[in-house]
């Protein structure tokens, strides 16, 4: 059976586990870069998810850990997409909002998972990338502010939010990853990141 769709966005499926979210994340990743609505999958989820990175970490084994992220590539097509982004899924999680922030709490989900995904991308030398969907709403896709502000600026969708956490984490962008798709095509993006070499 379907999983059922939500009425608030139509694009946003409700999910019963973080593996399945990570699927569809994969698949729309992939029809962006193929620019094909039915295209097989280009990206898809790594086969332990954040489990091999920290592994591999933890081993000092720098060239897996490289390799690993939530989603990986598994065609050439998208090969460059993911040597750039270092990409962490969340889904289901009700205190993963953004009004948590204001409270300046300890147990603040959201600032923990762009933590977890600033650390793996430096770790992996790529750039941080957070797709997640609070429980009941829209997927969202969080990027560096600075790497908004320098690369993506001209292309920035009209709907958006700026987050700063008052401490060493980069300023969180976030909007909605319908948005972001739509905002930007693949080739788009690609050629900003590869215009100089």
């Amino acid at each position: 059976r379907r999983p059922p769709r939500s009425t608030l966005f139509p694009y946003t499926t409700l999910f019963r586990s973080g593996s399945a979210f990570e699927r569809f994340i994969a698949k729309e990743f992939s029809k962006w870069i193929a620019n094909d609505p039915n295209v097989e999958p280009l990206i898809w989820r790594s086969s332990n998810s954040g489990g091999t990175f920290t592994t591999n970490r933890l081993r000092g084994n720098a060239r897996q850990a490289k390799m690993a992220s939530d989603l990986v590539s598994i065609d050439e097509r998208s090969k460059w997409f993911m040597d750039i982004f270092s990409i962490e899924c969340k889904t289901g999680y009700k205190s993963a909002n953004i009004f948590s922030t204001f409270k300046n709490s300890k147990n603040d989900v959201l600032k923990s998972f762009w933590e977890q995904a600033s650390r793996d991308a430096a770790l992996s030398e790529r750039i941080p990338m957070l797709v997640f969907r609070p429980l009941g709403n829209s997927e969202l896709i969080g990027l560096p502010y600075d790497l908004v502000k320098t690369k993506l600026y001209k292309l920035i969708p009209k709907q958006f939010v700026i987050i700063s956490f008052n401490d060493s984490l980069s300023i969180l962008f976030l909007c909605k990853l319908p948005d972001f798709l739509k905002s930007y095509t693949a080739e788009e993006v690609k050629e900003l990141f590869f215009q100089n070499g």
